[in-house]
């Protein structure tokens, strides 16, 4: 991926503040949707690992601490780690959870421009790092991490970065940072195996002279050590289960390719998020917008006529079209490499059974794409000369601009039509409506509400998972005793969706049937309302 072990020049004054500007132009657009949509269930999730450890699929016990390192058999508590001191004196609120992950994701932004920029130079650091901080996918998916994924692009580029320097001749401690970073990475989250792979067969294929002069017993153990330190806690947990996380999430299938691949396009166009994050619908109370930066995003979507599609596709054709044409230039190795990289990705997922159906598994493709778009259209503006430059500058303008525009269409539709299903803003307002309901436990009878509600009392409330004797078509004597015991006690009080917001379908009827069956009948306490005027939760307990 580089050519020589020499250091790049310091970048310039100018240079290093267009970085800056960058940086920054990510970090106020993903700062605008902060406020809108509302906590969502998976956004929440680290929460287990700071407030109901219990619940933890592995702890570390250590002075009769429960110290969280799995929340489950693929995720780890990463996240719970540098969420705990934050929460500890923040309180929990759709501020206190983005406003992390979007500094992380302008870090990783910062990062990605000095990667590319010793790699390859000026040019493709400002064309890669632009695309990739006015990405909408990236923008949405870091800012709302339920994925989560924000954490897995900075590992990964800080890995990666570290490990150019260790190549270019830093000292063998770039050599352990990298090692380190890939295995919290790993630990994260273990389908950074995918990247992972995908990286090691693109750089053996490609950098074997490269990498064998580097291959040594003392580097060798070096980055073995300070991986296994990172990976250490998704290590520990499957040597003491036989290796449960491939068990329980590695299945082969061919099916849904044509899915998938649709799934990759509309993640590379920005458009895979319409209906999922903000509704389509403003239904019978469309918000007028309030503020000043409310009134230009609605007239910007307006004018713009309501653009859902972004250009990256069009400049990723563009960039595989121009490899031909720079094939005998240094562009040929970083090309090659992300071209690899995000095919073996995007193949391991599409082969993966339940993978790559979603946005938030293709993004973890990212910012390969962008990087190959970057070191291709700097090459070949070098090859054009004085007009090389101005063509790379208006070519970056309009697909930046695009994805601009995309971007603001969300933000349109949140600030208007307000956010969908389990992003719903009632969520706070269940929450305060918990509050001051007197209960001696809470059940939870559908998706999507347990560990949003878990992460806004920072664990206080009394909640217990009620749902699962409400799956089966046909109870069985232990779904029966646990209904029974749920609506057995008039101070229990649970907590479901209204019709329009059933997840797991059929519940609704379900608990209804058994209820009267045992002679209870159900008593609403309260319905919550999202900010259009939606009828999002039921409150109720049951009486005889």
């Amino acid at each position: 991926m580089i050519g020589d072990l020499t250091r790049p020049e310091h970048p310039s004054r100018r240079l290093f503040a267009l970085s800056v500007a960058l940086v920054l132009c990510n970090f106020l657009a993903g700062l605008s949707f902060i406020p809108y949509p509302g906590i969502q269930n998976d956004e929440a999730l680290f929460s287990s690992g700071i407030y109901d450890t219990g619940r933890t699929i592995s702890q570390l016990s250590v002075c009769r601490h429960h110290i969280p390192m799995m929340l489950i058999s693929y995720l780890g508590a990463l996240k719970s780690w540098v969420y705990a001191p934050i929460l500890a004196v923040w309180e929990p609120s759709v501020w206190s959870v983005r406003l992390p992950v979007l500094v992380i994701g302008a870090a990783t932004v910062w990062l990605f421009w000095r990667l590319l920029y010793r790699v390859s130079g000026a040019r493709a650091a400002l064309a890669g790092s632009a695309l990739l901080a006015f990405d909408t996918t990236y923008l949405l998916t870091t800012v709302f991490d339920w994925g989560p994924v924000a954490l897995q692009h900075l590992l990964m580029v800080g890995g990666v970065l570290s490990l150019v320097r260790f190549h270019q001749g830093a000292s063998s401690r770039s050599l352990a940072l990298a090692s380190l970073l890939f295995g919290l990475a790993l630990w994260d989250k273990a389908l950074f195996v995918w990247t992972l792979a995908a990286m090691a067969v693109a750089g053996l294929l490609l950098f074997s002279r490269a990498i064998r002069r580097k291959v040594n017993w003392r580097n060798i153990t070096l980055a073995v050590v300070w991986f296994s330190i990172g990976a250490f806690p998704l290590l520990r947990y499957n040597v003491k289960t036989r290796g449960e996380t491939m068990h329980l999430n590695i299945a082969w299938s061919a099916d849904d390719l044509p899915a998938k691949a649709h799934v990759l396009c509309s993640s590379l166009d920005g458009s895979g998020l319409f209906d999922f994050i903000a509704f389509d619908d403003p239904a019978e109370n469309p918000r007028q917008p309030r503020t000043a930066i409310e009134r230009v995003s609605v007239a910007l979507s307006e004018t713009a006529g309501h653009p859902r599609e972004g250009p990256l596709p069009y400049l990723l054709v563009a960039a595989l079209l121009l490899l031909s044409l720079l094939w005998c230039t240094p562009a040929r190795g970083p090309v090659l490499f992300a071209v690899i990289t995000s095919a073996l990705v995007f193949a391991q997922m599409a082969f993966t059974k339940g993978a790559g159906t979603s946005v938030h598994h293709t993004a973890l493709m990212w910012p390969w794409p962008h990087f190959l778009i970057g070191v291709a259209f700097a090459e070949a503006s070098h090859r054009l000369k004085r007009s090389g430059a101005f063509l790379l500058a208006a070519v970056l303008a309009l697909a930046c601009g695009s994805s601009l525009l995309v971007s603001n269409e969300y933000l349109s539709q949140l600030i208007r039509n307000g956010g969908a299903r389990s992003w719903t803003d009632a969520s706070g307002p269940l929450h305060e409506t918990l509050k001051r309901t007197p209960a001696k436990l809470v059940y939870i009878v559908d998706w999507g509400i347990f560990d949003t509600q878990r992460l806004l009392s920072k664990g206080r409330l009394p909640l217990r998972w009620g749902a699962d004797p409400l799956l089966q078509e046909t109870p069985e004597d232990s779904d029966w005793r646990n209904v029974r015991e749920m609506i057995g006690d008039p101070e229990h009080i649970v907590v479901g969706y209204t019709q329009a917001y059933d997840v797991f379908p059929n519940v609704r009827e379900r608990l209804r049937a058994m209820s009267e069956q045992e002679g209870y009948r159900r008593e609403i306490l309260h319905t919550v309302r999202d900010s259009n005027g939606r009828a999002v939760y039921e409150v109720f307990r049951f009486r005889q």
